[in-house]
């Protein structure tokens, strides 16, 4: 089970927890209702008092495609290369990004998952 949302009691107040610290939290809506949920074989959960804590590992990447190739930083122009500092290629995200960056004066707009370096696009 990853939560279980509280109910309210017949008085109409919301529940109330005590938390690790000692502190009493009022239990809002936004706790997940899920019943369950299906987690991976390496994750696990650890039940707190008042709240429960779910690890789930990172997915590990997948394997280039073969027309996917590493490009280095060492290609990019100069005044980009700082922008890149302590690494060797771009990810690939970036790879797909390089040619309409660099080679495009058309705007860009680039949605991916956080800590994909998306940022490092607007030079």
């Amino acid at each position: 089970m990853c939560h279980q949302k509280k109910n309210r009691g017949e008085d109409g107040d919301q529940d109330a927890m005590e938390t690790e610290n000692g502190t009493t939290e009022t239990i809002r809506s936004h706790f997940m209702a899920n019943k369950s949920c299906r987690l991976t074989d390496d994750s696990y959960h650890l039940q707190k008092n008042g709240y429960e804590e779910i690890h789930v590992p990172a997915l590990k990447p997948s394997v280039l495609d073969p027309e996917e190739v590493l490009y280095p930083i060492s290609n990019l122009p100069k005044y980009t290369q700082p922008a890149f500092d302590g690494y060797k290629v771009l990810n690939r995200i970036q790879i797909r990004m390089v040619n309409a960056a660099l080679e495009s004066d058309e705007n860009i707009l680039l949605c991916a998952p956080t800590v994909s370096q998306k940022e490092n696009y607007s030079f």
